[in-house]
């Protein structure tokens, strides 16, 4: 919970708080390494490949993360909420069906996730190359 009260913050404030404009560009401090320190300024993450602070950076990023999260969260407990409703309000057979086409989208990433990462035949062919 404070990791998540931090990163918070640090996204609301990274206007305030960012060292260094995340977008400005300097070819002369490309890849430089943590703790850099040029003209008076702390890189404490040091620069990426076009010079800029990846501190000021993830600080911005942030703040596109916790909307994607956000929206993502609401949208699919809104759908949960209405088909949690309507399974409620009318019960038996509507319900049954409802339940079991939830049951399968659980499990549908599953499937998917096992039929790529757990191939015995496409695992077993990289490894017996002679």
């Amino acid at each position: 919970m404070v990791l998540l009260t931090v990163v918070v913050l640090t996204a609301l404030l990274a206007p305030l708080i960012a060292p260094m404009d995340p977008a400005a560009q300097a070819l002369h401090r490309v890849m430089k390494p943590p703790l850099w320190q040029e003209n008076g300024h702390i890189f404490f993450l040091g620069t990426d490949h076009l010079g800029r602070d990846l501190l000021s950076r993830i600080m911005y990023g942030a703040q596109v993360s916790l909307v994607v999260g956000f929206f993502s969260v609401f949208f699919s407990g809104s759908i949960g909420l209405m088909i949690g409703l309507i399974s409620g309000y009318y019960g038996g057979k509507v319900d049954y069906l409802l339940m079991r086409l939830v049951d399968f989208g659980w499990n549908r990433s599953g499937w998917a996730q096992s039929a790529v990462s757990n191939d015995p035949f496409l695992h077993a062919s990289r490894c017996n190359r002679t």
